[in-house]
């Protein structure tokens, strides 16, 4: 186990929260923890052991007692690395306690679980008191007296270990250097060692029992016989051996005269048959000539079936002549009748294809008539707007000079009598300008109606020139 990160709050000496960072601690190798009596110094012990296992060494009952008197919550949080079998992980236990009601000593546990660090990512893997210090032993390797014997030794604890019973002791020793499980297998298999040679010696003392063996010196002279039948048995063996050689060469000879007589009866069946294999002898004779002829044969035969083959494709290359002979007679007639169609309507097609182009010049004269004629209209809605606004214009400047004629006739008659003074002299001159201005007007309005005139004039002329141009358009496209 390798100490990471260490935090502390409510436990004992220390109230508030303390951070140690072993990590930054052991940057330069070892290190102490140095303080006076009641410092902290045994209590940062008393937090890891509290953290792993949930209990303090030198608390009654585990945890009576632990949590500071001014102090609300006890927190502890640990953080270590362990190895095994190569691999290193990161663990992190954390535990709060609250004070019991109506205790001061008394603690119970708030918040109590175990942590993976993978890297930035955190894993809870048990959070309860028995699973987590289960969880615990599983990984350390120790139960908590193991831990507190042999890895965090709180004051004046070294002797008892050094004084435990010597199979405590061993167990223990079995435990923090994982030779638990070598020392089951070891045991394990001397058992099974043992439990083998006892079968062994009941299975001797079994046979023992049935040859009726009881004493040593019985063992001996059984030993004896044993040995005397041992060199008869082998002196048998050699007669045997010799016994089976000479057997092997009589059945060697029995053969050879089994096979001769066999062999003579062979022949003399083969001598009887001598006429039949002449004959089959000449069969033979007639095959090999066969097979001679055999390849002429076989490439007479495809030839006919080639040629067969032939006769058939041209058959049906000429039925295909034929079919295509009558289709070009009825395209050669067709085309003939087309070719005479052409000359036949040739003339007209040229006089249709200029009276087209005609059209086509007409439709362009139209279209040019049609923008005048736009214009035309344009030109002379225009005029008849400033018309009318000059008739309306005529009519007051004429309205005026009727009031200003009455106004001059009296003013005439009034001075016939006395002087005219001057505001009479003034509308007698207004009338006057009144007078040229109508005048002037009235010839603008002349020259107004003379242009609509032949405005008006001209797009009938368009209008005629254009119903002209559609009719000549229409006969064209009918003929």
């Amino acid at each position: 186990m390798r100490p990471r990160y260490l935090e502390i709050e409510g436990l004992q000496s220390f109230k508030d929260l303390q951070k140690i960072d072993f990590d930054k601690l052991s940057e330069t190798g070892l290190f102490g923890i140095f303080g006076p009596t009641g410092s902290g110094k045994s209590t940062i012990l008393d937090a890891i052991t509290l953290a792993l296992y949930g209990n303090v060494q030198r608390a009654s009952k585990g945890t009576q007692g632990i949590m500071n008197t001014d102090a609300s919550v006890l927190k502890v949080s640990y953080t270590f690395d362990l190895t095994k079998e190569g691999l290193r992980r990161t663990y992190r236990v954390e535990r709060q306690y609250k004070r019991k009601k109506d205790s001061e000593s008394s603690i119970e546990a708030k918040l109590v679980r175990l942590i993976e660090i993978s890297g930035e990512n955190e894993y809870i893997l048990v959070d309860k008191h028995s699973e987590v210090n289960s969880y615990i032993i599983q990984l350390v390797g120790l139960k908590f007296e193991d831990f507190t014997r042999s890895v965090v030794l709180p004051q004046n604890k070294f002797q008892e270990f050094l004084l435990s019973p010597r199979n405590e002791k061993t167990k223990m020793l079995e435990r923090i250097f994982y030779l638990e499980e070598f020392g089951r297998r070891l045991i394990d298999k001397v058992n099974k060692e043992m439990s083998a040679v006892k079968i062994k010696l009941s299975n001797i003392d079994g046979a023992l029992s049935a040859l009726g063996i009881s004493s040593a010196e019985a063992l001996i002279e059984s030993e004896t016989k044993m040995t005397e039948a041992r060199e008869h048995r082998a002196v048998c063996a050699n007669k045997l051996k010799v016994t089976e050689e000479s057997y092997a060469k009589g059945m060697e000879r029995y053969k050879l005269s089994s096979e001769h007589e066999e062999l003579q009866n062979r022949l003399e069946e083969y001598k009887g048959k001598q006429p039949e294999m002449q004959k089959l002898e000449e069969t033979c004779l007639k095959s090999d000539a066969a097979n001679t002829i055999k390849p002429i044969m076989v490439a007479y035969k495809d030839a006919k079936k080639s040629c067969l083959e032939t006769n058939i494709s041209l058959s049906s290359l000429e039925d295909q002549l034929k079919t295509l002979d009558a289709k070009k007679a009825i395209v050669q007639q067709s085309y003939d009748s087309a070719i005479k169609l052409k000359d036949e309507r040739l003339p007209e097609l040229i006089k249709y294809n200029a009276m087209l182009q005609e059209c086509g010049v007409l439709q362009q004269e139209m279209e040019e008539l049609i923008k005048l004629l736009d214009i035309a209209r344009k030109e002379y809605g225009e005029i008849g707007i400033q018309i009318e606004a000059a008739k309306k214009e005529a009519a007051n400047v004429s309205q005026q000079k009727e009031n200003i004629g009455k106004e001059i006739i009296e003013l005439e008659q009034k001075a016939e009598g006395q002087q005219v003074d001057n505001d009479r002299r003034k509308l007698v001159n207004q009338g006057s300008a009144l007078e040229k201005e109508l005048q002037g007007l009235e010839a603008n309005l002349k020259k107004q109606a003379d242009k609509y005139n032949v405005l008006h004039n001209n797009m009938e002329t368009y209008k005629a020139e254009h119903n002209k141009a559609a009719e000549q358009l229409n006969e064209g496209s009918e003929s």
